[in-house]
């Protein structure tokens, strides 16, 4: 693969003898940095074949739109014919400029971190509001219970046959999908007294992986995706209720309170009542998801098991906190957005 994408920068893009370093992560691609012996770094992406390209397309469009606007991610680059999606020979490639700092995963994500986060988010969901473009559909269910149980359900059963996990490993798995089971019935609750959702475009996968903190600038927003419209919450839970976040204990509540005046403070076309019931909506999609078991099932899982296994283990203590300090979250919110 490397090679290949060699090929194509020289070719396509015109960069003669690059060096390439690959980036581990990737779920869907194989990605490089790209150093051309200049002062810019680049980043390339390669695309797996049976990947929706409309979907890609569509994700970049929405990226230039947002760089357009003047908020900080990067910056989509033409091949040699105009192109923003190369299509050759073989599997299907992007190339954009790198953006150098540190993802959230490898950055404490407190307060600070988290208030520029806001900043960020805020200014990238006015921009997104003006979205001309096509939408591909909308996620306003984004927590449907009935689905959700089914998926429980089949989850249990694929569990059941995975005889590539060990015995113990089945069992763990099989206990955590029962904690959350049982509480489906405080999901549903919950959901009938939280307020219509906000919907519009929003980035569709903001998660902390997709937040570059930059030292002195301000953190930068990756790896859009095609213009899906979604509960505003929702994507403000995953970015402001990380796992990593909650996992700073008592005093992500105060960090979270942050992060959404911060959000409001950059777009105050948001409906309060919102903004509330951020950690309501990370109780509810965290509690009713059946991830990471997804993975764990899988043939060839894309993360090292002892990786999804400690996972496994920091959701579900992160999520079993924002149960077990549900009262204090949503008095906080109320008290700092009201």
């Amino acid at each position: 693969m490397r090679q290949y994408a060699k090929e194509v920068l020289s070719l396509s893009y015109g960069l003669n003898n690059p060096h390439l370093t690959p980036v581990p992560g990737g779920l869907s691609t194989v990605n490089f940095t790209v150093d051309n012996g200049g002062t810019d770094r680049l980043f390339i992406k390669i695309y797996p074949p049976g990947l929706d390209l409309a979907d890609e397309r569509a994700a970049i469009s929405i990226a230039r739109f947002v760089h357009e606007g003047g908020i900080p991610t990067a910056e989509a680059i033409p091949d040699r014919s105009g192109e923003f999606l190369h299509i050759g020979r073989g599997p299907a490639v992007s190339v954009w400029s790198f953006v150098e700092g540190h993802n959230g995963a490898n950055v404490t994500l407190d307060g600070n971190t988290l208030e520029g986060a806001g900043t960020l988010l805020g200014r990238a969901h006015r921009r997104l509001a003006d979205w001309p473009g096509p939408v591909s559909h909308s996620g306003g269910r984004w927590c449907d219970l009935p689905r959700l149980r089914d998926a429980m359900t089949d989850m249990k059963i694929r569990l059941h046959g995975a005889g590539h996990l060990s015995g113990a490993l089945r069992s763990r798995a099989n206990e955590v999908l029962n904690w959350r089971e049982q509480r489906l019935n405080l999901v549903a609750e919950t959901l009938r007294n939280m307020p219509v959702p906000a919907i519009q475009v929003l980035h569709g996968d903001c998660t902390e992986r997709n937040v570059i903190f930059r030292s002195r600038i301000g953190p930068a927003l990756i790896d859009f995706r095609a213009p899906y419209r979604w509960p505003i919450w929702w994507e403000l839970a995953r970015i402001g209720c990380a796992v990593p976040a909650i996992l700073s204990g008592d005093a992500h509540i105060d960090a979270l309170a942050q992060f959404l005046i911060a959000y409001r403070e950059s777009n105050d076309e948001i409906p309060v009542a919102d903004l509330m019931a951020v950690a309501q909506a990370a109780r509810c999609y965290t509690t009713a998801s059946v991830t990471p078991f997804q993975d764990l099932v899988a043939p060839g899982p894309v993360m090292s098991m002892p990786t999804l296994t400690d996972y496994i283990e920091q959701r579900h203590a992160a999520v079993s906190a924002l149960w077990n300090r549900a009262d204090a979250y949503d008095e906080k919110l109320r008290e700092a957005l009201r």
